[in-house]
C-alpha cells in the first residue's frame, strides 16, 4: 500500500515487581481503602461527582460520563430514579461537568428493532459484559475489529473489565489499549473492585500518555468517523483491510490499524519482557519519539527494559 501508513501501540508497561512494593504498596492499599469507605458513603449520584474531581486531580482525560442505567426508576427508559437521581441533584452535577467542558450521557437499554439499517449508523455500541481476565483483554481487540467490519464503527470493550476485580498490571495494560478504542470507556459492575485510572501511579501515567495521544489525534479519529459515516469503512481495521496483498497480514489478530494512519500493537499479556508486531510495507515512526523508526514487511521484537515504565514506545506512524 503506498503513502500513508501506520505501526501500533508497542507500551511496555513497568513489571510486577515495577508497580511497589513494601511500605509504599501498603499505604496505597490504605488508601484505596480510604477511598472505598468514601464512595461507600454517598448515593449513587455523588460517586460519579467524586469521580470526575479526583480524575481532574489525577490530570488524566475525561471528556464525557456515560451514565449506566442505574439512574433509572425501575429501569424504565427516560425516567430517573426519584432517591439516588433526583432530579435538582442531577442537574447540579451536569451543571458542573459543563462548566468544565464535559458532557453527559444516560446509556439508554431498549428492545429496539432495526429493520434495513444496521443499528452501528445510529449508536454506540460496547462487546458486552467482558470479565477483568488478559483472554478478555485479548478477546477485545477481535471483538472490536468484527464489529467495525460488520456495520458497527463506533465500538470498544469495557475497559479493565466489567466482572470481577481487575489487578493493577492488567488495568495498566488494558488502559493502554482501551484508549484506541473508537469507544473507549472503562465500566465495572457495582459487585467489582473500584478501578478508576487514578488509584494506582501506573496506570494514572499510561492513562495521561494514551489519552492524551488519543486527544491529540482528534481531528484524525474525526476525519475516520466521517468516513465511517459517508462510505461505511471501519473506524478500527485489520491489517489485511490495509493491506490486502501482504498475505502475512491475514492471520494478524493481535494489531489493529486506525484508519491507515496509526497502527496498535498492545501488550496482551502479563509481566511482558517484549512486544511483537507485524510492519507492513513502510517505514514505521514511534509517535512518542520521532527518532526511532523501523522498515516494513518484517516482523519486529522489542525488548522490555525498565526505562519504559514511564516513558514507553508506542502507537508508530508509517511513510
Amino acid at each position: 500500500m503506498a503513502g500513508f501508513c501506520v505501526l501500533g501501540f508497542l507500551v511496555l508497561a513497568a513489571a510486577a515487581a515495577e508497580f511497589g512494593a513494601g511500605d509504599e504498596k501498603v499505604s496505597r492499599e490504605d488508601q484505596r481503602g480510604e477511598r472505598e469507605e468514601d464512595k461507600a458513603a454517598m448515593g449513587f449520584l455523588m460517586m460519579p461527582t467524586y469521580i470526575t474531581r479526583e480524575v481532574s486531580k489525577a490530570n488524566i482525560p475525561l471528556e464525557t460520563i456515560w451514565n449506566y442505567i442505574d439512574y433509572m426508576d425501575a429501569y424504565k427508559d427516560f425516567t430517573l430514579n426519584p432517591v439516588s437521581y433526583a432530579e435538582p441533584a442531577l442537574r447540579a452535577f451536569v451543571d458542573e461537568l459543563h462548566a468544565n467542558g464535559q458532557h453527559y450521557i444516560q446509556i439508554l437499554d431498549p428492545e429496539c428493532s432495526f429493520q434495513n439499517l444496521s443499528s452501528g449508523a445510529h449508536v454506540a455500541h460496547w462487546t458486552g459484559d467482558n470479565k477483568a481476565t488478559w483472554e478478555d483483554l485479548q478477546y477485545s481487540v477481535a471483538s472490536v475489529l468484527n464489529s467495525g467490519i460488520f456495520g458497527v464503527p463506533m465500538v470498544g470493550a469495557d475497559i479493565c473489565g466489567f466482572a470481577g476485580n481487575t489487578t493493577e498490571e492488567l488495568c495498566n495494560h488494558w488502559m493502554q489499549l482501551g484508549a484506541f478504542y473508537p469507544f473507549a470507556r472503562s465500566h465495572a459492575e457495582t459487585l467489582s473492585n473500584s478501578q478508576e485510572p487514578y488509584l494506582w501511579e501506573s496506570v494514572a501515567i499510561s492513562s495521561r500518555k494514551a489519552l492524551g495521544l488519543q486527544y491529540h489525534l482528534l481531528a484524525y479519529m474525526y476525519t475516520l468517523m466521517y468516513e465511517a459515516h459517508t462510505r461505511g469503512f471501519p473506524i478500527a481495521r485489520p491489517l489485511f483491510f490495509g493491506f490486502p496483498e501482504d498475505s502475512m497480514t491475514f492471520t494478524v489478530s493481535h494489531q489493529f490499524v486506525l484508519g491507515n494512519g496509526i497502527m496498535v500493537s498492545p501488550v496482551l499479556s502479563p509481566d511482558p519482557t517484549s512486544v511483537n508486531a507485524y510492519l507492513p510495507e513502510g517505514i514505521c515512526y514511534d509517535m512518542f519519539d520521532f527518532s526511532n523508526k523501523w522498515r516494513g514487511y518484517e516482523s519486529l521484537c522489542l525488548e522490555w527494559n525498565s526505562t519504559h515504565a514511564t516513558n514507553s514506545l508506542g502507537p508508530c506512524n508509517c511513510l
